[in-house]
């Protein structure tokens, strides 16, 4: 089975590859993984919860701009840095 992983952006196969481990065991660990995360999800807090949501949301978002920039051009890479940069600026001036 050649599925991605929702949760990493990475390509099963891909990670088996890179790892030496077997497809099936990185699908095992992730589906406990993401098991264990809705275990612990169920004693927080609605805030917390949301909270979570948009950090993993997030997360999703920079790992698709990592593997589009790990193929992507120069002024691509460059584009990611300018909205990374005033990411950091906006997040600098709510704290």
């Amino acid at each position: 089975m050649n599925r991605g992983s929702k949760t990493s952006g990475v390509n099963l196969q891909e990670a088996a590859e890179l790892t030496g481990l077997n497809p099936k065991t990185i699908s095992y660990d992730f589906t406990h993984i993401r098991q264990k995360k809705e275990s612990e999800r169920i004693q927080k807090s609605e805030a917390d919860i949301v909270n979570e949501k948009h950090v993993e949301n997030y997360k999703r978002a920079l790992a698709k701009m990592l593997n589009i920039s790990a193929m992507g051009s120069k002024s691509t890479n460059a584009e990611f840095l300018r909205l990374t940069k005033l990411a950091l600026k906006k997040l600098e001036n709510v704290s």
